[in-house]
C-alpha cells in the first residue's frame, strides 16, 4: 500500500488503475484498503499529500 500512496499522490492516475496494478480486486475494495491505512479517502489523501511541482523541481535562482 505505501508504494501505490506514493503513486497516488505523485501522479494523476486513476485509482481504478492503481487497483488493478497492485492487484486489488476493485476500485472500491482498493478505495477502502487505503482509507483503513491511512485514515482518508484516495481523494482526500491525494490533495493533502500532494507534492507539488515546484517542491519535486525548484527554481533555479
Amino acid at each position: 500500500m505505501h508504494s501505490a500512496s506514493r503513486i497516488l499522490r505523485a501522479t494523476d492516475r486513476t485509482v481504478g488503475s492503481l487497483a488493478t496494478e497492485f492487484g486489488s480486486s476493485s476500485e472500491s475494495a482498493f478505495s477502502r484498503t487505503l482509507k483503513r491505512v491511512t485514515g482518508q479517502s484516495p481523494t482526500e489523501y491525494r490533495k493533502s499529500r500532494a507534492i507539488s511541482t515546484s517542491a519535486q523541481f525548484p527554481a533555479a535562482t
